[in-house]
């Protein structure tokens, strides 16, 4: 009777052993699976995160860009008036002509051009 009891306590300890291994291995399994789905999670947040912060980064830019080109454009037109308009009046008081103020007012927005290149060139290759 006794190698029966032995026998059965052996059995039983096998029986139990495998069981304990299934409820930590199921333990460590549910566990992992949590960490994993935080994990994807807080990474899937991030990305639409960042996505949105470029979204409005993009637009921003674009608007910005689009007002400094209308800005840049209704100055460029003011421009082109205020010089013809002076070119105009000059020629108009010289008595000799338009072609006289349009030699003068070309001469010294040429002049304004040729400083503004140089004083740039030299910044740049300091």
């Amino acid at each position: 009777m006794e190698e029966n009891t032995t026998i059965q306590e052996s059995e039983e300890q096998q029986a139990v052993s495998p069981t304990i291994l299934d409820t930590v291995s199921n333990l460590a399994t549910s566990v992992l699976q949590i960490a994993q789905e935080n994990v994807v999670g807080r990474a899937q947040e991030f990305v639409d995160d960042v996505l949105a912060q470029a979204q409005v980064a993009a637009t921003e830019v674009l608007q910005n860009a689009v007002v400094l080109f209308i800005i840049v454009l209704l100055g460029i037109i003011g421009f082109v008036f205020a010089i013809t308009g002076l070119s105009l009046w000059i020629g108009d008081i010289s008595g000799l002509g338009v072609w006289f103020g349009f030699l003068i007012v070309g001469l010294v927005v040429l002049i304004v051009a040729l400083i503004a290149g140089l004083s740039q060139k030299n910044k740049m290759s300091q």
